[in-house]
């Protein structure tokens, strides 16, 4: 068996103040209007209900669903529903949660769709406070493949 780790960092300056910027990224009923890769994030779990219905928030624990498009053969298309798509929020601070790291706001989520045997996936997404707010994205993909 094989183990491969990918690690990709991307940054994103944004003028825009980094509270705002961070509401958004936990907002789910706002991706259609920025998010063109997932404009849509349903949640699995906990089952909303009459005394405890969905929000859009992003909360840790939940498990959400990601409805993603992708550029497939010249064309963006949605793409059909892996389990790959299957996520756990499993991060949610901010500066005032963060301690010693001031200044930073951040939301992530881990694989839920796949054993972690097979992909261990953790996305987490970085507000950073500067001059102007910088997003962050950093994934780190982990898994073992059979190569015989």
């Amino acid at each position: 068996m094989a183990s491969h780790v990918f690690t990709a960092t991307a940054f994103l300056p944004i003028a825009a103040p980094p509270e705002k910027v961070f509401a958004l990224l936990v907002d789910r009923s706002t991706f259609p209007t920025w998010n063109t890769f997932i404009p849509r994030a349903d949640l699995v779990s906990p089952v909303p209900t009459s005394t405890a219905p969905d929000d859009g928030k992003i909360k840790v624990g939940q498990k959400l669903y990601f409805h993603v498009r992708a550029r497939v053969f010249g064309a963006v298309r949605t793409i059909p529903g892996a389990s790959g798509s299957l996520k756990e929020v499993n991060v949610l601070s901010t500066p005032d949660d963060a301690g010693d790291e001031r200044g930073i706001w951040r939301v992530g989520w881990k694989e839920a769709g796949m054993p972690d045997w097979l992909f261990r996936a953790v996305r987490i997404n970085e507000v950073l406070a500067k001059e102007d707010a910088h997003i962050v994205r950093l994934r780190r993909l982990t898994g073992r493949w059979r190569t015989s």
